[in-house]
Order: structure tokens, then C-alpha cells, then sequence
């Protein structure tokens, strides 16, 4: 089966669901259906994100592991599936994405050798 188109593939516009049929009873049911699948309007690799974030119970840290993305390439993926749904963004925390960027980088700089564990940890505290 395939998944239920959310937009015409012609117009773009507004599909509606005009039947069903049950292939057990063989029986169809005509009308016009409502369906609220809001999963429905995200595109594959939006869906991916969305069940990856689920199975790593929303632990950004896990999911870095799992997709090799970088935090901030999964803030914003994330961002852009919020918005996709119409959802209201939640406001950033002071604690929230500003030093990331930083503390990814100190992260780096550990990993090339650049930085010692002690350094990272004094400059991470400094701040």
C-alpha cells in the first residue's frame, strides 16, 4: 500500500478523502472524509528525523550516534519539522543553543588533539 498523499500531485492542492473500501467485507463507504495525519505532510527524511528522535528518546546525543549528524544540524532539522507541522516554536532558554556552537568546537579541538580533556574542561568552566 501506499501512503496517503497529503497535496495533488498535479495542483498542490487540498486532497479529499471520498472513499474507503474494506477488502475483507467488501464493502465501500462513500462520503467526505476528514483526515488529520499531520505525520503525513513531512517528507521521508522528515520522518526519519522524527522516529529516530523518538527511539532515542529525544537524547540529541544518542541521535548525533544514530544519523551522524551534528548538534546543530539537528537543532535545525528539528526547527524545520516544527514548522512544517504549524506548530509553535518554543522559546530559546538562556541555557538552550547559544554556547552549543562553542562547546561543540572545544569538542573538536579535543578530538584533533588540539586541546587537552584538563583545557577543555578549564575553559568550559571559565564561561
Amino acid at each position: 500500500m501506499k501512503p496517503l498523499p497529503t497535496r495533488c500531485p498535479f495542483t498542490g492542492g487540498p486532497i479529499v478523502v471520498t472513499q474507503f473500501h474494506s477488502p475483507e467485507g467488501d464493502i465501500t463507504v462513500n462520503g467526505r472524509f476528514q483526515v488529520h495525519a499531520p505525520l503525513a505532510s513531512l517528507t521521508p527524511e522528515q520522518l526519519v528525523f522524527v522516529l529516530t528522535f523518538i527511539q532515542c528518546e529525544g537524547k540529541f546525543n544518542r541521535m548525533q550516534e544514530e544519523l551522524n549528524l551534528s548538534y546543530p544540524t539537528l537543532r535545525s532539522r528539528l526547527k524545520e519539522i516544527i514548522q512544517a507541522l504549524g506548530l509553535k516554536e518554543p522559546p530559546v532558554s538562556a541555557e538552550d543553543e547559544p554556547d552549543m556552537p562553542d562547546r561543540m568546537g572545544i569538542l573538536e579541538q579535543i578530538h584533533s588533539g588540539a586541546l587537552s580533556v584538563e583545557e577543555a574542561l578549564d575553559t568550559l568552566r571559565a564561561r
